[in-house]
Parts: structure tokens; C-alpha cells; sequence
């Protein structure tokens, strides 16, 4: 919590100033890193895995984002790893998020 109403002013203003330039940054990144990342992925796809392989990784991809999120979200209010709810959260977002991981690294 802020002291006074100037801290609370004065640190919105460096967050703002901090965390304004990450939008265009990223989209940057994604106009470099997205054509090189769709041909990757096309040939990949072309090459070592079938389509229906690719719907289950997005699927657990999908899966996996959304229960992290969920657990960050919801972690504080749960009392973190002392919730059932956040340990299976965790457990089911490492796994569905490990799976993807390992079969992009041994891709041939």
C-alpha cells in the first residue's frame, strides 16, 4: 500500500514508463520471429508429425497456459500449495506444458 497519494502518483508514472514500451516491443518481435516461426513449423509439420499429433499439442498447450494462469490467479486467495486446487493446477500445467516441450527438443 502506498504512504501518501505522491507515492502511489509517482509510481504509476515509472510503471507507465516501464511497462509502456513492452506492447510495441512484442509486436515487434512477433513481425521478426513470426515468419521464421511459421516456416519452422510448417516444415516440422510437413516432416515429422501428423496432423492430428499437432491438434493434441495445442490442445495441451491450451490446457497448460490456462491452469497456470488460474493458479497464479487464484494462489494467494488459496494459500498457494497449502490448496489442493493449486497443487493439482500446478501439477497438470507442468505436465501438459512438459509434454510439448520435450517433443519439440527431440524432433528429428
Amino acid at each position: 500500500m502506498a504512504e501518501s497519494l505522491e507515492t502511489l502518483i509517482f509510481f504509476r508514472v515509472l510503471q507507465g514508463i516501464v511497462v509502456g514500451p513492452l506492447i510495441p516491443l512484442t509486436m515487434i518481435v512477433a513481425q521478426i520471429c513470426g515468419p521464421i516461426q511459421s516456416l519452422a513449423a510448417r516444415s516440422s509439420l510437413s516432416t515429422c508429425r501428423s496432423a492430428p499429433w499437432w491438434v493434441v499439442i495445442l490442445a495441451l498447450l491450451v490446457v497448460g497456459i490456462g491452469c497456470l494462469q488460474v493458479m497464479l490467479d487464484r494462489g494467494k486467495e488459496l494459500d498457494w500449495f497449502n490448496s489442493t486446487e493449486i497443487v493439482v493446477l500446478t501439477v497438470v500445467s507442468v505436465v501438459s506444458l512438459a509434454v510439448p516441450l520435450y517433443s519439440s527438443t527431440s524432433a528429428r
